[in-house]
C-alpha cells in the first residue's frame, strides 16, 4: 500500500478475468499491497460463457482461483450472473453450487444487463430470445437461499459476504435489523 501511497486503506481490491490470472501476475498483484481480488466467473456453463462473449472457460474459472489461493488471497469473490439468455434453472443451481464449493469469502451477483451496442442486446431486439422477469427473480430468490445455505448472508441486493468472512466489517450493516439497509445498489 505504500508504494502505491494507499497507507491507511484496509482494502485493495483488484478485478480480474480468469482467462488473464496467472501465478506471475498474482504474486505481483501480493506484492503490491492488493488484499482482495474479485473474478468474473458470471457462469460456470461453457455454453453461456459463449453467448456472454467471455473469453475464459469453465475449467479457467477453477484454476485462476487455485492460483489465486496458492498466491495467498484469502479474500476472493466471485461474480455471477442470472437470467442469461437460454439459462435455466437447472444451469443456476448448478453454478451456484459449483461456486459455493468453491469457498470464495465473498460473491456478487446481478441479473444480465443488455447493453446498447453488443451482440446480446441486438439479438433480443432481433427476437432471439425473450426476457422472462419471472425467471429471473426465481434465480435472484435461489441464490439467496442457496448463499444463504452456505453461510453467506445479503447485505446489498447483489453483494454476500462469507459470515466466515473476518475481512468484511462494516458493523453498520451487519448489526442492522433492516436486510436491505440504505445503499447506492439498493435505494430508489
Amino acid at each position: 500500500m505504500e508504494k502505491l501511497n494507499l497507507l491507511g486503506a484496509e482494502e485493495f481490491t483488484v478485478e480480474c478475468n480468469p482467462a488473464t490470472v496467472s501465478s506471475d501476475k498474482a504474486k505481483l498483484l501480493r506484492d503490491f499491497g492488493v488484499n482482495r481480488v474479485s473474478m468474473g466467473i458470471q457462469s460456470l456453463d461453457e455454453k453461456l460463457l459463449d453467448r456472454l462473449g467471455r473469453i475464459h472457460t469453465r475449467e479457467m474459472a477453477f484454476k485462476s482461483f487455485d492460483i489465486l489461493r496458492r498466491a495467498g488471497f484469502d479474500n476472493l469473490n466471485l461474480d455471477l450472473m442470472f437470467a442469461i439468455p437460454t439459462q435455466t434453472m437447472e444451469i443456476w443451481r448448478a453454478t451456484l453450487a459449483e461456486a459455493m464449493a468453491m469457498q470464495s469469502e465473498h460473491l456478487s451477483s446481478y441479473e444480465v444487463i443488455y447493453e446498447d451496442d453488443t451482440p446480446l442486446f441486438a439479438q433480443m431486439k432481433a427476437g432471439e430470445f425473450a426476457v422472462d422477469e419471472d425467471l429471473a427473480c426465481e434465480m435472484h430468490e435461489e441464490l439467496i437461499a442457496c448463499a444463504t445455505r452456505a453461510g453467506f448472508y445479503q447485505y446489498e441486493i447483489a453483494n454476500l459476504p462469507a459470515t466466515r468472512n473476518p475481512a468484511f466489517s462494516n458493523p453498520t450493516i451487519q448489526e442492522s435489523k433492516n436486510p436491505f439497509p440504505p445503499s447506492p445498489a439498493n435505494t430508489t
